[in-house]
């Protein structure tokens, strides 16, 4: 479980990056193909220049990932942890990347929770059974699986 979800986690980065650098790509050329005309070679230049610091998150958190996949498990990261709220019941998945992406695993929803979010540092050494309160409300940590 846990690889296969690390596993989408990387691909949904290398698709992210692939279309962060085709945009910044796309708006380079469309600044070169307009030389003369001042505003639209502006405007592209910007729109390529703003794309750089989203790439250079991108790629942080990729070399982050790739450094962390193999690492034994501590601290709950890249566990999948199932809290309860009454009869709901919530997938999360704990990531040092991709904070609020959606993932698919064995006909679940999962939620990438980010460690370094206010929720993330809640479960970073939860254990099960753990109550934990967040947004007003206490959830129970039933299952935390590596």
């Amino acid at each position: 479980m846990r690889n296969y979800l690390v596993e989408l986690l990387k691909k949904r980065l290398e698709e992210k990056i692939g279309i962060t650098r085709t945009a910044q790509r796309d708006s380079q050329d469309d600044a070169n193909s307009h030389v003369g005309v001042m505003g639209k070679v502006e405007e592209s230049q910007n729109s390529a220049a703003q794309l750089g610091p989203q790439l250079e998150a991108l790629e942080r958190e990729y070399k982050t990932l790739m450094s962390l996949k193999d690492v034994p498990v501590k601290n709950n990261l890249f566990s999948l942890i199932t809290l309860t709220l009454d009869k709901i019941t919530i997938y999360l998945f704990l990531s040092p990347v991709l904070g609020g992406e959606q993932l698919e695993y064995d006909g679940k929803s999962i939620t990438v929770v980010s460690s370094a979010s206010p929720l993330g540092k809640l479960l970073i050494n939860a254990k099960p059974n753990a109550k934990i309160i967040f947004n007003n409300q206490t959830k129970t940590i039933s299952k935390i699986e590596n």
